[in-house]
């Protein structure tokens, strides 16, 4: 198994390579999950994450040198009880772009005292394909 990493789907690749040449990819909800309790490696081929148990539209999405995308969003307060373990960005028509595995990750609930969390995604658009992932 692989460590920590992102990669584009291939829904994604897809959709990249239209929008050279056509309208630009509108990036708009992140999701996250627990994996169902195990951390596994994203596949190219992922339609959806292995457990959903979040998602919310992104904070922001910013560009950085060297086609790296930076995807963030926040966790509210009052959601959580739940480990993260993967993540996804998905466009305005629900399609998952790129996904990721993500180290493990208690979001706690409310009651613990702690608040809010930030995912971030940062995606690297290049050859290789390869991409990175971060938890708060």
């Amino acid at each position: 198994m692989a460590d920590y990493r992102t990669i584009i789907t291939a829904v994604g690749q897809t959709k990249l390579a239209a929008a050279i040449l056509g309208p630009a990819i509108v990036l708009e909800t992140m999701a996250v999950g627990d994996a169902d309790g195990v951390g596994y490696d994203p596949d190219e081929a992922q339609l959806a994450l292995v457990n959903q148990v979040y998602s919310g539209t992104l904070d922001s999405v910013e560009t950085e040198a060297g086609g790296i995308i930076v995807c963030e969003m926040t966790i509210p307060a009052d959601q959580g009880g739940w480990h993260v373990r993967e993540a996804c960005v998905k466009d305005d028509d629900g399609d998952i772009i790129a996904i990721c595995r993500i180290a493990d990750r208690y979001k706690p609930l409310p009651a613990s005292g702690r608040t809010e969390r930030r995912v971030h995604m940062h995606c690297r658009v290049c050859t290789d394909r390869r991409l990175g992932g971060a938890f708060e």
